[in-house]
């Protein structure tokens, strides 16, 4: 893999088709593999958070997008992760 490839979640691809069925948010936006490749990278960037990080992105995320992050937390409930 070098620079101009980057790993696909597609787990995380197809999870993220799911909530957004399952009502988590509204429009999915951009799709397609430059969009995979993007949510893939966040997420593994994220993974590398200590613990003020979290705090100040979940804090922002609360203040910003309460809603979604109510939905999210309800669908990661039901889906039992």
């Amino acid at each position: 893999m070098n620079k101009e490839e980057s790993f696909i979640d597609f787990a995380l691809c197809k999870d993220i088709i799911k909530a957004h069925k399952a009502g988590v948010f509204s429009d999915m936006g951009v799709e397609g593999e430059e969009e995979d490749r993007y949510v893939s990278a966040l997420k593994r960037r994220m993974r590398a958070f200590d613990e003020k990080s979290v705090f100040v992105a979940i804090r922002t995320f609360v203040k910003y997008q309460r809603e979604t992050v109510i939905r999210t937390l309800e669908y990661i409930q039901k889906e039992g992760e």
